[in-house]
């Protein structure tokens, strides 16, 4: 994956400019994966508009990262 193009669709995601970032050398391929994903989340919640879908919406990340979160110290 082009990591330029990588920052350019996150920074495009979050409405700011892609100078925004700057890439440090080492940054792994799989950390730009995980921001291009991170941007996508926020992008498709800002179009969610309905309070309780909203809540919704968070109360499952929550309750998803916590499940897994337990998981992992097990």
């Amino acid at each position: 994956m082009d990591v330029g193009f990588a920052y350019a669709r996150i920074a495009s995601a979050l409405g700011i400019p892609d100078g925004t970032f700057r890439l440090p050398d080492a940054i792994l391929e799989a950390q730009v994966e995980n921001l291009i994903e991170v941007a996508d989340l926020l992008r498709d919640f800002e179009l969610v508009k309905d309070k309780q879908a909203r809540r919704r919406c968070l109360s499952y990340v929550n309750n998803t990262a916590e499940r897994l979160d337990r998981r992992s110290s097990v």
